[in-house]
């Protein structure tokens, strides 16, 4: 077996002085890049927001999935045969979203912050009140209509 010589292969010495600086021009350049590149635009969301035109806050993705959800499953009615013709902020007194159904249910009274969102199908519509990360939802109970005959 022949041995090889490596005199030719000279450790590599790192100069602590030479990396460092470099490292740092690197972290500099990558943070201006993150912040005016990536901060300043705004995320790229493929999913359906509805915006609530007064107070300029958009419905999210997740609460109008939760309410279309609920009606779906307790109307009978496929997802997509269902869509959300109105949504509104509101902020609602009480933890039961205003919707206590009598004086006896203990409903803590805080402000809560949420929407009144309207759900259609072919020919019904139902009103809905959520708070604003869709954890809770409530149904409005029907409204009796006046028979004027």
């Amino acid at each position: 077996m022949t041995k090889m010589n490596n005199s030719n292969f000279a450790p590599a010495k790192i100069s602590k002085n030479r990396i460092q600086p470099s490292l740092m021009l690197q972290a500099l350049a990558f943070t201006c890049i993150l912040y005016f590149c990536v901060g300043k635009t705004p995320p790229n969301i493929a999913r359906e927001t509805s915006q609530n035109v007064e107070s300029g806050v958009a419905l999210s993705a997740a609460v109008s999935h939760s309410v279309l959800l609920d009606a779906s499953e307790r109307f009978g009615v496929p997802t997509s045969a269902l869509d959300i013709s109105n949504a509104q902020s509101r902020t609602w007194s009480d933890e039961c979203l205003e919707l206590s159904n009598s004086k006896l249910s203990k409903c803590k009274e805080m402000l809560i912050p949420g929407w009144q969102i309207i759900v259609n199908s072919e020919d019904k519509h139902w009103v809905y009140r959520t708070n604003a990360s869709g954890s809770i939802i409530a149904l409005e109970p029907d409204k009796p209509k006046n028979n004027t005959k």
